[in-house]
């Protein structure tokens, strides 16, 4: 019935209510978007740093039983770069349903609706993005491996 429809929203509301979302938010979104990708690499490069500054006498050990810098660096950034291979795709996937229903529960106070869409390439991109962000860690790392100098493991030796 009449009397039953509070608004009609056309497609045309639609269209201008986007536009003003583009104009509003779009180049915001590019900030974030750098933004988050420097934030990740920080949080992944204060990680990496602590596990290398906590087994610094190990890795100067292994120095002095002959192993080589390569060898040193894929015992030490291998493994973390499993662990931030996975937790990126698990997070990816978590934070995708968690955008779904935190749309849904924000746009449920508004005229109108709007589905939350991320386009499968902006996925890819995430996670091409963080992963590039560990591979410039990694390489900090590994010039941090390197410079470690194989007399700690003998100064420390209780």
């Amino acid at each position: 019935d009449e009397q039953d429809i509070a608004t009609v929203i056309t497609a045309e509301d639609i269209s201008k209510v986007t536009t003003q979302l583009m104009h509003s938010v779009g180049g915001f979104m590019n900030i974030f978007k750098y933004a988050m990708i420097v934030l990740a690499a920080a949080l992944i490069y204060l990680l990496a740093k602590i596990i290398i500054e906590r087994n610094e006498h190990s890795i100067s050990m292994v120095k002095i039983l002959g192993f080589k810098n390569g060898e040193i660096g894929s015992l030490y950034i291998a493994p973390t770069a499993i662990v931030v291979t996975f937790f990126t795709v698990i997070s990816l996937g978590i934070g995708y349903f968690m955008m779904i229903w935190i749309f849904h529960e924000f746009l449920m106070q508004m005229d109108g609706y709007f589905a939350f869409y991320m386009r499968p390439v902006s996925m890819v991109l995430s996670v091409v993005y963080l992963l590039l962000g560990y591979a410039f860690v990694s390489v900090i790392d590994f010039i941090r491996i390197k410079k470690i100098p194989m007399d700690v493991a003998l100064k420390n030796a209780d």
